[in-house]
């Protein structure tokens, strides 16, 4: 046992197990005194404890108020140097921070509709500590870190964004007899003008679209792993399909959902391959759910297959392109694809009677009867039939009326 500053210690002997005797005789070692260095006086600031001047030994980290060493204070018996706080506390030689000299750093500023405010800040001009004032509690008590300075408390914040005051909102005053209202339905939205009681400004809000009305119900849904019981109902006024819960999470547990709520996942107690993998899409083994829904745990994923490539060649035909590449079996898709340009880039039509292209059928006539529109449909129908009746054949190339969409009839010569 080695000595310290102020026990004895002892060499290593030997001693019988058997009767105790000692074998060979104990040395003890002098204690070693302690080694006592001067501490110099600090002074305190708002963030640094100071201290008078006192001494500390330098091998056990005991600590004296006195030159000559009379008070001796430790933290404990095995005290090392990197325990002085409490033993500086023990001595009396610490000198608590003093205050912050705060300056406002921040005005206050109320917040409106659409600006944050900020409450006061202030800010140390020795440190540099930023604080607000800080408020008590409905019982008069202030949070844990609240300080006083004179007659105010304060709290240390971090940064200004502690001290922002969000902004209010507007408040809409909404006119529901305006030029710009339009009634919600349970299908579209509405809208309406408004003005902010507050601010005064002027707005169009969205009004929300009003709840469906049960004409019927269609069917009712029972509960799944992860939703409860609902029905679907059509609504009397729309028409459409909508979806109404059954069962309520919010409600308290006395209220008896059994039949309604959820039923909850049930996982198979084994591993099973719950999605293959290929070319396209990871394979995934796991414990999947026996209810079919889907979801599954522990899950496994194994890296996607490589593609099945094999080259491929694809001819133009007319004006359509063809193109090389490599094929995958598996997927269909054409990696390393290069076009091959088609034999002519014009729609080819060897049969004029018809007036469409041989390759892809597109019509190739751009008369007024290939034309969508439904009203030169008709002119073109009772035209069409007026020279079937006088015994005039004119007929386009593709077999109709030869009737321009210009508006020109091309009498033939």
């Amino acid at each position: 046992m080695e000595p310290t500053c102020e026990k004895d210690g002892m060499n290593a002997y030997m001693s019988c197990k058997i009767c105790g005797r000692n074998v060979t005789e104990p040395v003890i070692l002098a204690a070693t005194g302690h080694t006592w260095v001067t501490i110099a006086k600090k002074d305190a600031t708002c963030s640094a404890q100071g201290n008078v001047k006192y001494w500390k030994c330098s091998k056990c980290g005991a600590v004296s108020p006195d030159e000559d060493h009379a008070r001796k204070y430790y933290d404990d018996e095995d005290m090392t140097a990197e325990d002085a706080q409490t033993a500086q506390e023990k001595a009396g030689v610490l000198r608590p921070k003093t205050d912050h000299n705060f300056q406002q750093e921040v005005k206050p500023k109320a917040a409106d509709c659409t600006t944050d405010g900020t409450k006061e800040v202030f800010k140390c001009k020795v440190c540099g500590q930023l604080a607000m004032y800080a408020e008590p509690d409905e019982n008069g008590k202030y949070a844990e870190g609240v300080y006083k300075i004179g007659s105010k408390y304060y709290q240390d914040i971090a940064n200004l964004n502690e001290a922002k005051i969000q902004k209010l909102g507007h408040t809409w005053v909404k006119d529901y007899q305006g030029v710009n209202y339009v009634a919600p339905t349970c299908s579209k939205e509405g809208q309406c003008n408004a003005f902010c009681a507050v601010c005064k400004i002027p707005t169009v809000l969205t009004l929300d679209k009003l709840p469906h009305q049960s004409k019927r119900m269609i069917k009712a849904v029972e509960p799944t792993c992860e939703r409860g019981k609902y029905e679907i109902h059509e609504c009397k006024v729309c028409g459409q399909t909508y979806e109404v819960d059954l069962y309520d999470p919010d409600l308290p547990e006395s209220v008896d959902q059994s039949k309604i709520k959820p039923i909850g996942h049930n996982f198979s107690g084994f591993v099973t391959q719950i999605q293959e993998a290929t070319c396209t899409q990871i394979g995934i083994r796991g414990r999947a759910c026996l209810n079919g829904c889907g979801k599954y745990l522990d899950g496994v994923e194994s890296p996607m297959l490589a593609h099945n490539l094999s080259s491929v060649k694809v001819e133009p035909d007319g004006h359509t392109p063809g193109y090389t590449g490599k094929k995958c079996s598996m997927c269909g898709q054409v990696f390393d694809k290069v076009e091959i340009a088609p034999v002519s880039l014009d729609h080819i039509d060897k049969s004029p009677v018809d007036g469409k292209c041989d390759v892809c059928g597109y019509i190739m006539c751009d008369h007024i009867c290939h034309d969508e529109n439904a009203f030169k449909k008709i002119i073109w129908f009772v035209a069409k039939l007026w020279y079937q009746f006088l015994g005039i054949n004119q007929v386009c190339k593709c077999g109709a009326l030869h009737y321009t969409k210009s508006g020109d009839i091309n009498v033939p010569a």
